[in-house]
């Protein structure tokens, strides 16, 4: 039973650390983008 909760725990801070960095690369990806709509037009 303890292995499993071990397992879990894991299991969980590994979603919301690859929840954090995706968000961080949008956040990065969107003024990039922005500023290509720029240069476009």
């Amino acid at each position: 039973m303890g292995f499993l909760v071990v397992i879990l725990i894991i299991v969980g801070v590994i979603l919301v650390v690859g929840v954090g960095i995706y968000n961080r690369l949008i956040t990065l990806w969107k003024p990039c983008d922005n500023a290509w709509a720029r240069v476009d037009v």
